[in-house]
C-alpha cells in the first residue's frame, strides 16, 4: 500500500524562482566600458531575457541553450550556471545539473538556493549523504531555504525516520504554506506509515491548493483504498488472504529497502516472501537484482535464470543476467544474454552499448565498434557511448599496428 517516490527534479525554488531571475551584468561604478564591453553586456541581457521567457513558457532546452550562450560570454556568472543547473535538473540530467551548481557555488558560496538544488540533484541520483551535506550548508546560510528542508524530508523518509521526515516537510509547510509539495510529501509519509487520517487531510489539502494535480488525486485514491482495506482486514479473512498480504508486504518494504541502498535488506525481505509464495518469479527476478547489487553473483545468476525459465520479464532478465556473467568474467555467456536480450528488443540502445563494452574488454574491438554505433545510431545523445567508441577506434587502430 505505498505510492512512487516523489521525484523533485522540477520542483526546485530553481523553477519556483523563474518570475524573478535577474542574471544581468553591471559593470562596476564609475568603471569606463568600450563599445565591444557595451555590446557583450547588451547581448548577454538580450539572451538572459529570451531564457526567461523561455522558462516561463517551460521550454527547458531553449532555455538551457541560451544560458549556455550567457556562460560562454561570461564563465564567471554564476548566476547563469545556477539557473542553467535548475533547468538540467527539470529535464532529468542531473550528473550535469550537479556539474553546473558545482560552478555556481564555486563562484558564490553564499547562494543557499544553489546548495539546496545540488541537494535535490544529488537525491535524484541517489547521492543522500551528499544531499544531506548541501541541505546542512544550505540551512547554514539561509535557515529558511525552503528546498533544503523539502529535501531533508524526502531523505529521512526513504530511511524510514517518520519523525523526522515529518518534522521537515512541516517546517516547509510552516515557511510557505502554499508549498503543495510539502503537502503532497507529507501526505505520502504518513500513507506509507499507515497514517490515513493525517495522509487524508494533507492529501486535500494539497488538491485543495492545487485541483489539478495528477499525483495528489491518484494518492487521494490510494488512501481511500487503503482506508477502506484496513477496514475490511478487522473482519475475518481467510489465510490465504493473509498470506497475500504478507507477501505485498514484504515485497513492498523489500522494493523500498532496495531503493534506499539497502540490498542485504532488501534480499532478507524478498527471501522471506518467498517462503510464503516460492513460485513467485517476480520476486526471484527482483532479488536477483538485489544480489546483483550486493555483489552476491553465484546467488544473482541462479533467480535470474529461475526467472528466464519462466519468461518473467525476460529482456531485462536476459540483460541483468549478461551483466552479472561480465561482472565474474564469462563472457561468452555475458555475450549470450546480451545477444539474446537485444534478439527480443532489438532498438534498445543500452544492449547495444553494454556489449559493446564486453567486446571491448575482450579487445574484440571490431564488433565493439558495431555495437556503440548501433547504441549510438538510436540514441545519439547515449551517456558515455560517443566517448568509449572513439576508445575502440583507437585501440583497434592501436592493435593493427602492433602497438
Amino acid at each position: 500500500m505505498t505510492a512512487d517516490s516523489e521525484k523533485i527534479g522540477s520542483e526546485t525554488e530553481v523553477q519556483a524562482g523563474i518570475e524573478t531571475a535577474n542574471v544581468q551584468q553591471k559593470a562596476p561604478e564609475g568603471a569606463q566600458t568600450t563599445y565591444a564591453e557595451r555590446l557583450k553586456a547588451a547581448t548577454i541581457d538580450a539572451k538572459i531575457k529570451n531564457a526567461r521567457t523561455k522558462m516561463e513558457a517551460n521550454d527547458c532546452k531553449g532555455a538551457i541553450d541560451e544560458f549556455t550562450e550567457v556562460i560562454y560570454l561570461d564563465p564567471q556568472n554564476a548566476t547563469a550556471y545556477y539557473y542553467r543547473g535548475g533547468l538540467k535538473a527539470i529535464s532529468g540530467d542531473y550528473i550535469n545539473s550537479i556539474a553546473d551548481l558545482t560552478k555556481s557555488i564555486e563562484l558564490d558560496h553564499n547562494n543557499a538556493k544553489a546548495f539546496a538544488a545540488r541537494a535535490a540533484s544529488k537525491y535524484s541520483t541517489g547521492d543522500y549523504k551528499g544531499a544531506l551535506s548541501d541541505c546542512f550548508e544550505s540551512l547554514n546560510i539561509d535557515p529558511e531555504c525552503i528546498t533544503a528542508y523539502h529535501v531533508m524530508g524526502l531523505i529521512r523518509m526513504n530511511e524510514s525516520d517518520i519523525r523526522e521526515a515529518a518534522k521537515c516537510f512541516t517546517k516547509e509547510i510552516e515557511l510557505n504554506p502554499q508549498a503543495t509539495r510539502g503537502y503532497y510529501s507529507r501526505s505520502l509519509l504518513y500513507f506509507n506509515s499507515g497514517h490515513y487520517r493525517e495522509a487524508m487531510a494533507d492529501a486535500r489539502k494539497c488538491l485543495e491548493l492545487a485541483p489539478d494535480d495528477e499525483k495528489a488525486k491518484k494518492l487521494l485514491e490510494d488512501i481511500k483504498t487503503a482506508q477502506q482495506k484496513a477496514a475490511e482486514s478487522t473482519q475475518t479473512t481467510t489465510d490465504a488472504e493473509k498470506i497475500k498480504a504478507q507477501i505485498a508486504a514484504k515485497f513492498e518494504s523489500a522494493k523500498a529497502k532496495y531503493n534506499a541502498g539497502d540490498y542485504k535488506g532488501a534480499i532478507d525481505e524478498y527471501t522471506e516472501a518467498l517462503k510464503l509464495d516460492p513460485q513467485n518469479y517476480a520476486i526471484l527476478f527482483n532479488r536477483g537484482l538485489a544480489n546483483c547489487n550486493s555483489g552476491d553473483y553465484k546467488s544473482a545468476i541462479e533467480d535470474l535464470t529461475k526467472a528466464i525459465e519462466h519468461d518473467y520479464n525476460i529482456v531485462k532478465a536476459y540483460w541483468a543476467r549478461g551483466y552479472v556473467y561480465h561482472k565474474v568474467s564469462d563472457t561468452r555467456n555475458a555475450h549470450s544474454d546480451y545477444s539474446k536480450a537485444i534478439e527480443l528488443d532489438p532498438n534498445n540502445s543500452a544492449l547495444y552499448c553494454n556489449r559493446g563494452k564486453l567486446c571491448f574488454d575482450c579487445k574484440s574491438y571490431r564488433f565493439a565498434i558495431a555495437d556503440l554505433k548501433k547504441c549510438l545510431e538510436l540514441d545519439p545523445n547515449y551517456n558515455g557511448a560517443k566517448e568509449l567508441l572513439d576508445e575502440a577506434i583507437t585501440a583497434r587502430k592501436n592493435a593493427q599496428k602492433g602497438i
